[in-house]
Parts: structure tokens; sequence; C-alpha cells
């Protein structure tokens, strides 16, 4: 049940926003990211990565995963650059 005025699990996760000096860093907001499409307008996060299953997210969460930027290139190995141009884009509009 949602409390009044408390904001949903996925629009937390959707508002997520990982910085760089995040270590380890918290996937939460990114695995959503990568598991559907969209984003508020308010973050001006580019989200049209949307083939990823969680699955194939903790496979690439292996050390030495230790870091957005060391995430991003394994994930996308790991998967035959599946949708690399979106994912690029992504991670890009998070700063990194």
């Amino acid at each position: 049940m949602a409390n009044d005025g408390e904001p949903s699990w996925s629009t937390k996760m959707a508002n997520f926003m990982p910085t760089p000096n995040d270590f380890p860093f918290d996937a939460g907001g990114t695995m959503f990211d990568m598991t559907e499409t969209g984003e508020p307008p308010a973050t001006t996060i580019i989200d049209e990565v949307n083939a990823y299953t969680m699955s194939e997210i903790y496979n690439a969460m292996l050390p030495p995963v230790v870091s957005v930027q060391i995430f991003q290139p394994t994930v996308l190995f790991l998967n035959g650059n599946k949708q690399q141009i979106t994912m690029n884009m992504l991670f890009n509009s998070y700063g990194f």
C-alpha cells in the first residue's frame, strides 16, 4: 500500500542518479533503466535501453566490477554489445 505523498519504488528507481563517487556503485537505478524504457523528463537521463534481463546484468557484476566505468563495457561485452548506442547514450547522460 502506497503512503500518501511517498513516491513509488519505480519512481524512486527512475529518479535515481548514480554519481562517479558511488563506491561500491549503486546499480539499482541503472539496472531498472536497462530493463525498461523511459525516464521522467526532469532527470535529463536518456533511457532507450530496454533489452537486458536481470540475469544478464547480474552476470556482469562479478569482480573486478567495482564501478560504473567498469560495469558498462563489461555488460556490453558479455551480451554481444546489445543496444550499444543506446547504452552509451544512457551512461553518458548519467555523466560517466
